[in-house]
């Protein structure tokens, strides 16, 4: 049995569809986590990775969430069983309207985890 190896041409747009978007399109915020890195629910995340959505965005419904202000992120997430880290955010988005920072969008990078005064300083 023998196994065909994609062009160099090929592994570019794989490895192109796979990076993260340019910088016009970004925006830093602060996701919270649990202990294991995993939001609401079982959907385990990795420091340094790139995750995208398809589908409908939509604020505390459907997408990628995260918040712009950084203290905004312990509403959502506890300082005795959370971890916390900048993101970036890309893609569609969608903004929350009843004055709290979060966002909703389709593409969201893991960039760095941070620490309770770090977050403080970006306040």
């Amino acid at each position: 049995m023998t196994t065909k190896r994609k062009t160099k041409k090929a592994d570019k747009a794989v490895a192109e569809k796979a990076a993260a978007p340019k910088a016009e399109n970004r925006i830093v915020a602060y996701k919270g986590f649990d202990k294991d890195l995993k939001a609401h629910g079982d959907f385990q995340y990795e420091i340094g990775k790139h995750y995208k959505h398809d589908g409908e965005v939509a604020v505390c419904n459907s997408g990628f969430h995260a918040v712009e202000m950084p203290l905004d992120v312990l509403s959502y997430y506890p300082l005795s069983s959370s971890r916390y880290c900048e993101v970036e955010l890309s893609g569609a988005m969608n903004r929350n309207d009843d004055g709290d920072s979060k966002i909703a969008c389709a593409e969201i990078t893991v960039k760095a985890e941070i620490q309770l005064p770090e977050i403080i300083k970006r306040a």
